[in-house]
């Protein structure tokens, strides 16, 4: 029997933008896996039938919006931080198991910490979807006490009321015109919403200054919100952060099983997702000489016939001086010391050939 390639996808609606496929890629070629990953546009009803009708051959899922939730009924197995959030991102086929696991929580949390933020105390959610669930479970494991969520609906955001106590936090579902006239500054603002909504939030310079934006979205990038963040020299994090990092652990989900399992060389499959997404490790963009494929010289630079950088002086034809080298008669490069006229001193010095204390004279 011919065994088949194991085979995974994102599934969502719309998928179109999604960076998933190119992050897990490039995650398998540092692992050395043959493993397909793709993306498929799969609606919330139609979500059922899409996944009695997989073979053998698929490992796993990445959810992404509508689907988050939806999946929970139909899988066999959560982890944690599923339960906890009611929404799993990740679903692994583990011979008859279905089982379902949340990364979004650990990639808040790894997105954040890499920016230097590892405990908080207080904390604005912006949206009340699936997302918002994932953000209220990463308050609470940075250490939060108080969480305020800002919604547009607030009847429909009531269900995230007791997960937030179990959590055991203090909870206020506010609307977002409410969001910037509490008495204290969060130290922390999470941002569910999509990039290209309209957000009806204004908070003051002061709050943008003191406060940590975290905006999962990053399509289109920057947000308005993180435009306002930025404009006054407030501390961003983007989406692509939290998106890698989340990432990696459905990496680690589908090669172990185990989203607490490191990977075999982690360090080098995290750079490589990280300069594919072309951000580094806290989701701040990469600039154009660093944005390059890892292993690769930029372009432009010089290289060997085996696509090695080279130096300025090794980048000339071989055989030959650098560029405006003083060479003799057969093209033999001189230093500095010979390259004058024989009986004569180099340009510069006094008359006869004088150290510097005798050129005064």
């Amino acid at each position: 029997m011919v065994l088949q390639r194991p085979r995974l996808a994102v599934l969502g609606s719309p998928i179109g933008h999604s960076k998933s496929p190119d992050l897990h890629r490039a995650a398998y070629d540092v692992l050395g896996l043959d493993w397909e990953y793709g993306r498929e546009e799969v609606a919330e009803a139609e979500l059922p039938a899409y996944l009695d009708g997989l073979g053998e051959e698929w490992r796993g899922l990445s959810l992404t919006m509508p689907l988050k939730k939806a999946v929970i009924p139909l899988l066999t197995d959560i982890d944690r931080v599923a339960a906890e959030t009611g929404a799993a991102n990740t679903v692994l086929f583990d011979g008859e198991e279905v089982r379902g696991f949340n990364t979004d929580v650990g990639g808040i949390v790894r997105a954040l910490s890499a920016a230097g933020l590892e405990r908080v105390r207080y904390v604005h959610i912006l949206g009340g979807g699936a997302t918002a669930a994932s953000a209220l479970v990463a308050a609470a494991e940075l250490g939060a006490e108080r969480v305020d969520l800002h919604v547009r609906d607030l009847e429909k955001s009531l269900s995230l009321e007791p997960p937030a106590h179990g959590l055991g936090l203090r909870i206020r579902i506010r609307s977002f015109l409410q969001a910037d006239r509490s008495l204290d500054v969060p130290e922390l603002v999470i941002s569910t919403l999509p990039g290209d909504v309209s957000i009806p939030v204004l908070y003051t310079d002061s709050t943008r200054r003191k406060a940590v934006l975290l905006d999962v979205a990053y399509e289109p990038w920057p947000t308005t919100l993180a435009k306002a963040w930025q404009s006054v020299g407030g501390t961003v994090v983007s989406g692509l952060g939290m998106l890698v990092h989340q990432a990696l652990l459905q990496v680690r989900v589908f090669v172990s099983g185990d989203p607490l399992e490191p990977l075999p060389d982690e360090e080098a499959v995290l750079r490589a997702m990280l300069a594919v997404a072309a951000v580094d490790a806290a989701g701040a963009p990469l600039d154009a000489a660093a944005a390059h494929t890892p292993g690769t010289p930029p372009d432009g630079a010089a290289v060997d016939a085996a696509g090695a950088p080279l130096d300025a002086a090794a980048a000339h034809t071989p055989g030959t001086p650098p560029d405006g080298a003083a060479v003799d008669a057969a093209g033999t490069s001189l230093d500095a010391a010979a390259a004058h006229t024989p009986g004569t001193p180099p340009d510069g010095a006094a008359g006869t050939s004088l150290d510097a204390a005798a050129a005064g004279a």
